[in-house]
């Protein structure tokens, strides 16, 4: 298996491929983002496009972003699908050290309640809970 970062000048080439893994991913989101938003803003590089692969087959799709705090610098892991969770980890210290060499000082993973068994071995914590209210321009005075 190989889990690397698709460069932004070759993400049209690839783009196809990776919609049905993309798109598993929005479905299972909140409504944040969609495809267009997603290709975007992976080739203006505000958003990192990663994918993991078994020979020629794409087995997952991962999408970051780095974000700038006032104190700090991390990496957040926005969008994750794919088949191989368990056998794409023992790959995670490489995309790691890409966060350390881009100055992140941690890395932040909004998935599933799942994940945070999986991650927990790899030294990953829940740190907060996630609430969320829908609101329409109705209900806000």
């Amino acid at each position: 298996m190989n889990f690397s970062q698709i460069p932004k000048e070759s993400i049209p080439d690839v783009w196809a491929a990776l919609i049905p893994f993309i798109q598993k991913a929005i479905d299972r989101s909140d409504g944040e983002m969609n495809l267009d938003d997603v290709y975007i803003e992976s080739i203006l590089g505000t958003s990192q496009l990663w994918a993991v692969h078994d020979g020629f087959e794409t087995k997952a799709i991962g999408v970051t972003r780095i974000i700038l705090f006032p104190q700090k610098k991390i990496c957040r892991v926005v969008l994750f699908s794919g088949n191989g969770l368990k056998q794409m980890l023992p790959l995670w210290p490489k995309f790691e050290a890409w966060a350390i060499k881009e100055g992140c000082e941690s890395i932040e993973w909004f998935g599933r309640k799942g994940f945070v068994k999986v991650m927990k071995q790899y030294g990953y914590e829940a740190k907060y809970v996630v609430m969320r209210k829908h609101l329409i321009k109705e209900t806000i005075h």
